[in-house]
């Protein structure tokens, strides 16, 4: 009686173990995803994309201008946070409309992107 219940003792701390080793893994493989997933919204965005009335043009060294229909450029930096690209603007903008740092949600699906600052939602297209 004393052997099987050692037995069981045995199968019980090793399925614990196994337990613990799997929820290791997939909490891994999810702070994987994760900072590929903040990886690549970061990269996909580097590019010119249009709309109708405005281009903007995310460079790799975390510079941005954009251009509206009439040809007024504004310039600034950016960070991708999250869902999230914080665009802070050039002090030397006479035309900014956005003199503080300014958070907008991003969407990056293949050759399209949308920017929602909660007031419009602005969809362009990777030139």
């Amino acid at each position: 009686m004393r052997g099987t219940l050692k037995k069981n003792q045995q199968r019980e701390e090793s399925m614990m173990q196994k337990k613990s080793g799997s929820t290791v893994i997939v909490l891994f493989l999810a702070m994987c995803f994760s900072v590929a997933c903040k990886t690549d919204t970061s990269s996909s965005l580097v590019g010119k994309w249009k709309s109708d009335s405005e281009s903007w043009e995310f460079k790799s060294d975390k510079k941005f201008e954009r251009n509206n229909e009439i040809g007024i450029p504004l310039t600034g930096t950016y960070s991708v946070d999250g869902e999230n690209v914080v665009l802070k603007f050039d002090p030397r903008n006479e035309m900014s409309e956005a003199p503080e740092p300014l958070k907008v949600k991003i969407v990056i699906k293949g050759n399209e992107m949308s920017l929602n600052d909660g007031q419009r939602k602005s969809t362009y297209k990777r030139e």
